[in-house]
């Protein structure tokens, strides 16, 4: 099971890997199918990930290494995930141009933001768990109110895809690229 200090990489390569950031030894590796996006619960002991082979979403136990089950929903391929701070839910953007709202303990669909045709090229969900940030192919962000479901505004300005979103701690800032 991976500490604070250790890093989980999952690449197009198929390989799984766990490093320790001090030293840069891999600790443990295995193989699965090659993911597009990976994203852990913060207590280490739950891996998501989407695949090329299909348009689902497997979750893991990382110390067994077992398909814990998988997520089906989405239209188009998963490009992004982001799990919630306390580790319950996931939420998940694909070329479809939805974003899913998952619980991990049961697999259960929650919600379904929609609106949007083009493609969610990345995801995060500010630390209260309360708004979800899409980056889009078309360049702009869009910010959600997860419980109401809908779109609050949307932010412009790459001239390109945005591949990728992060929160501020504080949940008040959005840094792109």
């Amino acid at each position: 099971m991976p500490g604070s200090r250790d890093v989980f990489t999952w690449s197009k390569d198929k390989k799984c890997d766990i490093w320790r950031l001090s030293d840069g030894k891999l600790l443990d590796a295995w193989e699965w199918e090659p993911s597009l996006a990976t994203a852990m619960t913060p207590d280490g002991k739950t891996v998501i990930a989407c695949h090329h082979k299909d348009k689902n979403i497997s979750v893991f136990d990382l110390a067994s290494k077992k398909l814990l089950r998988q997520l089906a929903g989405h239209t188009g391929y998963v490009n992004a995930l982001a799990v919630t701070q306390d580790g319950r839910f996931v939420v998940s953007g694909a070329n479809d141009g939805t974003l899913k709202y998952w619980s991990l303990a049961d697999g259960h669909l929650l919600r379904t933001l929609e609106g949007d045709i083009r493609p969610v090229t990345a995801v995060a969900i500010t630390p209260d768990g309360k708004r979800v940030i899409a980056g889009m192919m078309d360049g702009t962000i869009k910010v959600w109110d997860l419980y109401h479901e809908r779109r609050l505004r949307a932010l412009e300005g790459h001239l390109y895809d945005v591949t990728a979103v992060a929160i501020t701690p504080d949940g008040q800032q959005v840094v792109s690229a």
